[in-house]
């Protein structure tokens, strides 16, 4: 019988049948999963340039240990208000995407199931380098339960890369690194993403880990250290649209690594 991670790994090969979906156990047993596919849905500059434009004039700011922040991006939602760290970001509605992302949209529309419909989605605007999103856990009070999250790259010029990273959470101990992921000088799983690359990730995967875009530090490649991101996330939401659904919560400090 096939799994979960297989079945949807077959319905996204469906739609781009020249693209390989590789499935990969982030636990011993399976229980957490995530896909990755390379190339999935590449950008072209006029496409890429349309949807930048697209984000907030400021960048989103929230409280931390009590005290305002400025995070490192700017992002906007779509389809669900997203609150977290003391802040909301008003959604506007989904049918409002940018219309050159709107086909990607439809497209894995076609993926989701019936209990599990990806109605929300959320956009980060990574400029340059020095943009990251810290290590968290999206928070499932809200979302479909363990419904995947899908997760798309464009990035400007299209050389441009940034580095995605599984960390096990404390408690975790079947936690298990893809071969291919595996960094000798960090913890936990490193995907480097570049232009169209999909990731998926499922299962207890919210539970078991939590995710990153890490900083790129000075002594990175330039490819990694100059260049332009835009993340589309897809998610299922539960609460009904302008209700604030607050789909999501940075559970870990949204601040600079150590690195």
């Amino acid at each position: 019988m096939l799994t979960e991670a297989q079945i949807l790994a077959a319905r996204l090969t469906a739609i781009r049948p020249a693209v390989t979906v590789d499935v990969h156990s982030l636990t011993a047993d399976g229980r957490s999963w995530i896909l990755h596919a390379r190339r999935f849905w590449p950008s072209d500059k006029e496409a890429f340039e349309t949807v930048w434009a697209t984000h907030p004039p400021t960048r989103p700011m929230g409280v931390m240990y009590g005290k305002p922040v400025t995070f490192h991006r700017y992002q906007q939602a779509y389809g669900f208000d997203y609150r977290f760290t003391g802040q909301t970001a008003a959604a506007l509605p989904l049918a409002a995407v940018p219309a050159p992302i709107a086909p990607v949209i439809d497209a894995l529309h076609r993926v989701e199931s019936d209990t599990e419909p990806q109605n929300s989605a959320l956009f980060n605007f990574y400029e340059g380098g020095s943009d990251y999103m810290g290590a968290h856990s999206d928070d499932e009070r809200h979302l479909h339960a363990s419904a995947p999250i899908l997760s798309l790259s464009w990035c400007q010029p299209q050389a441009h890369v940034r580095r995605f990273r599984l960390l096990p959470k404390d408690g975790v101990r079947d936690a298990v690194v893809p071969p291919a992921w595996r960094d000798a000088k960090l913890k936990g799983a490193v995907v480097v993403l570049g232009d169209g690359d999909l990731v998926v990730m499922g299962g207890a995967c919210q539970r078991t880990h939590k995710h990153e875009v890490m900083k790129a530090g000075s002594r990175r490649a330039l490819h990694e250290l100059q260049g332009r991101r835009i993340n589309l996330t897809r998610r299922g939401a539960l609460a009904a649209p302008a209700q604030s659904a607050g789909f999501r919560t940075i559970r870990s400090v949204d601040l600079p690594s150590a690195r």
